[in-house]
């Protein structure tokens, strides 16, 4: 028991962890997302805005978005995201849309490289994006 208490206190040290000096994103960014679903893979635009704790995701092709609220950010550089769609979910299985996920999010250099995952209608959803920061 106390093993499983101190591996518990040291993961919420980690997972509550901020950067010290670390800036977030701030602005506009875009790219293509790359989403693996249970035998296919799909592409498609999406764009982030950052604008103070305000977070908004859109993803045109899919007529969907929402926004993303931080949960976390950790050692690494690594800042945790709880994505909530806001318009155009996907209500039923082959229906176009989007659904609630967790982002995990990477400065790396002038990049953001992200990864997402979700469940829907039972199956595991993953995703990955390399942004670039939009021009003025």
């Amino acid at each position: 028991m106390r093993l499983f208490s101190l591996f518990a206190i040291s993961m919420m040290i980690v997972g509550h962890s901020a950067m010290a000096g670390a800036a977030g994103p701030s602005g506009q960014w875009g790219g293509e997302m790359r989403q693996i679903e249970t035998g296919t893979e799909s592409r498609f635009p999406m764009s982030v805005s950052f604008k103070g704790s305000k977070v908004i995701a859109k993803y045109p092709s899919l007529n969907c978005g929402g926004t993303w609220k931080k949960v976390s950010e950790v050692a690494g550089g690594y800042t945790v995201y709880k994505e909530h769609i806001t318009f155009g979910t996907a209500k039923s299985a082959g229906e176009r849309g989007c659904v609630d996920g967790i982002v995990v999010v990477a400065r790396q250099g002038g990049k953001l490289t992200l990864g997402w995952f979700g469940a829907f209608d039972g199956e595991p959803l993953l995703a990955s994006a390399v942004l670039s920061k939009a021009a003025k």
